[in-house]
């Protein structure tokens, strides 16, 4: 005699509706995220100007994009800020990319991030990419991105940040610290120096938060927005039940 628990009529045709409508719904979330990047770099005319003097650090494909799209009508000047190789190679960061600037006629200028300052007062933009963007307005970006935030806003020079909608944040972190993602210290040392690594904690960081104070422009897939414009935008993509979910609140019953 089975045991399985009796199915109502019209469950299965009920199941089957609703896996048919979430698989649609992610499939419009791929086909939105997919177009993002395009979306963005159809604003580059309107950002980069003919002689603007452009910085950019470690770029994202959305940045790549972008910079790419205004290479094909005007004529600029990148700086690429790279990190000094942490092990000994012979590939070029961002080759490819290079490549292709070169080939549309922009000149591009690498420079280490530890001496990006001496060339701020040259730049007239920095453009940065974003992992994320807080309700606040400050970016989850690749580490060492705050310090060259921080540059520009000492010189005058305008932060422009790109990212899709779909990286917004409702929440504001009390702890922004406990958001960086920490990586392999082992490309800065090794169990080699032993005496070292048994008296140093050493830490390498993926990623940091940019504060908000220093972005003057965010870049989306639905245009260019203020920072306080992030709020409404917000609003429009999460429901307040979202904003305001706690998981860790909930309770068994």
């Amino acid at each position: 005699m089975s045991t399985s628990p009796p199915v109502a009529p019209g469950t299965y045709s009920q199941i089957h509706a609703l896996r048919s409508e979430v698989i649609d719904g992610i499939e419009e979330i791929m086909d939105e995220i997919s177009q993002v990047d395009d979306q963005i770099a159809a604003l580059a005319d309107a950002q980069i100007r003919p002689g603007d003097f452009v910085l950019t650090y470690r770029p994202s494909t959305t940045v790549e994009r972008f910079i790419l799209r205004a290479a094909q009508k005007r004529k600029f000047t990148l700086f690429l800020a790279v990190e000094a190789p942490s092990k000994a190679t012979t590939e070029e960061p961002h080759a490819a990319f290079r490549k292709k600037l070169t080939a549309a006629g922009i000149t591009v200028i690498n420079i280490l991030n530890s001496g990006l300052t001496a060339y701020m007062s040259r730049v007239d933009k920095v453009i940065l990419g974003a992992k994320a963007i807080v309700a606040n307005g400050s970016v989850m970006a690749t580490a060492g991105s705050a310090a060259i935030a921080r540059a520009a806003k000492e010189h005058g020079t305008a932060v422009i940040v790109l990212s899709g909608v779909y990286k917004l944040s409702p929440a504001n972190p009390f702890a922004e610290d406990s958001l960086i993602e920490w990586g392999d210290s082992s490309s800065f040392v090794n169990f080699s120096n032993g005496t070292m690594v048994n008296n140093v904690e050493i830490r390498s960081a993926l990623t940091e938060m940019v504060p908000s104070a220093f972005i003057d422009t965010y870049i989306t897939n639905l245009g260019t927005h203020s920072r306080d414009y992030l709020s409404s935008i917000i609003a429009d993509h999460y429901k307040h039940q979202d904003v305001n979910f706690d998981l860790a609140g909930e309770r068994m019953v």
